[in-house]
C-alpha cells in the first residue's frame, strides 16, 4: 500500500514537472518552428505503460490542465486527449510496453491523431483551413521533435515504476 502511495506521488511530480516544463519552457521554445507537447506525450506513454484506467485519468488530467494553459473557455484538450488515450488503447494490444518500436508509434499516433482532431476543431470553430502540405509537414516535424522526448519521458516513468 505505501508503495502504491508513493509510487503515485511520484507520478504526480513527475506531471506536474512536465506541466511546469511546458509552460515557462517548451511553449516559449520552437525546433523548426513547431513546439513539442509534453502532455500529450505523458498521455501516449501512460497508455503504454499502464492499465486503462490509469490511461484515462492522465488524458483527462492532461487535456484539463491543457485547456487552462492554451484555450480556457474550451474543452478540445479534453476531448482529443481521451480520444487519443482511446485510440492507443487498442493500439496498446499489438506492442509490449518496453518496445522503442512502440514509444515510436505510440507518439507519432497521438501527434497525428492530436493534429487532425485539432484542424477539424479549428474548421470548425473558426472555418480556418490550412494548406494541406504545409500542415502534413508540420506534423512530420512535431512527430521528429516528440518522439525524442516521448522516450525521455518513457525514461522517466520507467524509473518511478522500478521504484514503486
Amino acid at each position: 500500500m505505501v508503495k502504491r502511495i508513493l509510487k503515485c506521488l511520484l507520478r504526480l511530480v513527475t506531471f506536474l514537472g512536465l506541466y511546469l516544463l511546458q509552460i515557462y519552457v517548451v511553449n516559449n521554445t520552437t525546433f523548426f518552428g513547431v513546439t513539442a507537447d509534453l502532455c500529450l506525450m505523458a498521455v501516449a506513454i501512460t497508455t503504454l505503460m499502464e492499465r486503462k484506467i490509469t490511461a484515462y485519468i492522465t488524458a483527462g488530467l492532461c487535456g484539463i490542465a491543457s485547456d487552462l494553459l492554451f484555450s480556457p473557455n474550451s474543452i478540445k484538450y479534453i476531448v482529443i486527449y481521451l480520444i487519443v488515450a482511446a485510440v492507443l488503447i487498442e493500439l496498446k494490444k499489438m506492442y509490449k510496453p518496453d518496445s522503442k518500436v512502440a514509444i515510436i508509434i505510440f507518439s507519432t499516433a497521438a501527434i497525428v491523431i492530436s493534429e487532425i482532431m485539432m484542424y477539424i476543431f479549428m474548421a470548425i470553430t473558426n472555418g480556418m483551413f490550412a494548406n494541406m502540405y504545409i500542415y502534413i509537414f508540420n506534423i512530420l516535424k512535431e512527430c521528429v521533435i516528440n518522439i525524442c522526448l516521448a522516450y525521455v519521458i518513457y525514461l522517466l516513468f520507467r524509473m518511478s515504476k522500478q521504484e514503486g
